[in-house]
């Protein structure tokens, strides 16, 4: 299945996935991740049930820290 990922159209390695699982795909720590699904935020507590559907436009956002 394929969705659009920080605006690039990306391959996911399943047809059915989860923002869980997508998050713990790209290797992200989920304390300090945010992650909005066509421009609507999703809470890490409906992150196991919400699943990605084809073409759906993720924004993954991830704190960094240093100066």
């Amino acid at each position: 299945m394929k969705i659009f990922l920080n605006n690039q159209l990306t391959e996911l390695p399943h047809d059915h996935m989860t923002v869980a699982q997508l998050v713990e795909w790209q290797g992200l720590n989920r304390a300090n991740t945010a992650v909005a699904i066509n421009d609507r935020l999703v809470k890490q507590l409906q992150w196991g049930s919400r699943e990605l559907q084809l073409h759906d436009r993720v924004t993954l956002i991830t704190a960094a820290f240093g100066g």
